[in-house]
């Protein structure tokens, strides 16, 4: 295992120390602040290490910003128990704090009647460029304070289709393609539905908030701009394998009031097989709100 995947996996290993009670290790994956991505998918393995379900639905709020040099505390509060759906409310502590609540259901798959919309078409990822690649090619145009930052490689494979899947832009878009799938393939230990729902949650989180700053042509790098997820909300659809390419299509559609409302769906194998929303913050000029 390489070190990259060996920190993913690092990162879904969490501690019990009670019945619903469980410790998580941190990284400074994008600075100081805890990627939100992590907080999501290590809430799914604590709420799935209480039940025998697979989720079908998470919704969640980041509530404040958490440190990504200490461990996170998940506290799993049962909710529901029948016998078709599970519910639970997970919440994350550091130093005595919420800094992360969640909501998240499980149940057993059922037959029933199938429809879905069309899968957006894209080039395959075969031929397409890494997002290393690409970071390297744009290196230049990021200031030095921020390049070492963002040179650093993600645990997570990405191949965009365009310059629309890269963080700058040198014109408007509504919205772009990518796709993702674990570096390796999963080891046998982890080969498990509730580590592959933790993984694409983790995914989901990465390039979602952008998708409401393309369309005026911003990215993270924007002067003035202060951005932050405010929530988070996952359905999962079909079963799926993190380690197998998974074609994500991410979109905003409305931007209003410093908040932005961006949407993702990833497909696998012709199936749509998990959907996403988010709204997130998206101020322009400095202020003392909170």
């Amino acid at each position: 295992m390489d070190a990259l995947t060996h920190e993913l996996f690092h990162l879904l290993k969490l501690e019990k120390i009670d019945s619903y009670l469980f410790k998580a290790p941190s990284l400074p994956l994008f600075g100081s602040r805890i990627f939100g991505g992590q907080l999501l998918a290590q809430s799914i393995i604590a709420s799935s290490s209480t039940c025998n379900k697979p989720v079908h639905s998470l919704h969640a709020y980041f509530l404040k910003a958490g440190d990504a040099d200490s461990t996170v505390l998940y506290e799993v509060q049962q909710l529901r128990k029948s016998p078709a759906f599970y519910t639970a409310q997970i919440r994350a502590f550091q130093q005595g704090e919420i800094i992360f609540s969640a909501f998240i259901s499980h149940c057993d798959p059922e037959d029933a009647p199938h429809y879905q919309q069309a899968e957006p078409e894209a080039v395959p990822p075969e031929a397409l460029k890494t997002e290393e690649e690409w970071k390297a090619e744009y290196a230049d145009q990021v200031p030095e304070p921020y390049r070492e930052i963002f040179l650093t490689p993600f645990n997570i494979e990405i191949r965009p289709v365009s310059t629309a899947g890269f963080v700058i832009l040198p014109h408007a878009v509504t919205g772009h393609i990518e796709y993702l799938k674990t570096l390796e393939d999963i080891p046998p230990e982890f080969n498990q539905t509730m580590f592959h729902q933790a993984i694409v949650a983790y995914m989901s989180d990465y390039e979602l908030l952008t998708a409401a700053l393309k369309p005026h042509a911003m990215s993270y790098l924007s002067p003035g701009l202060i951005s932050a997820s405010l929530d988070h909300s996952l359905y999962f659809h079909q079963p799926f394998a993190a380690d197998q390419w998974l074609k994500y299509s991410i979109e905003s559609t409305i931007s209003s009031n410093a908040r932005g409302m961006n949407s993702g769906q990833f497909w696998q194998n012709g199936l749509l097989v998990c959907s996403c929303t988010q709204e997130s913050l998206m101020r322009i000029a400095i202020t003392n709100k909170s």
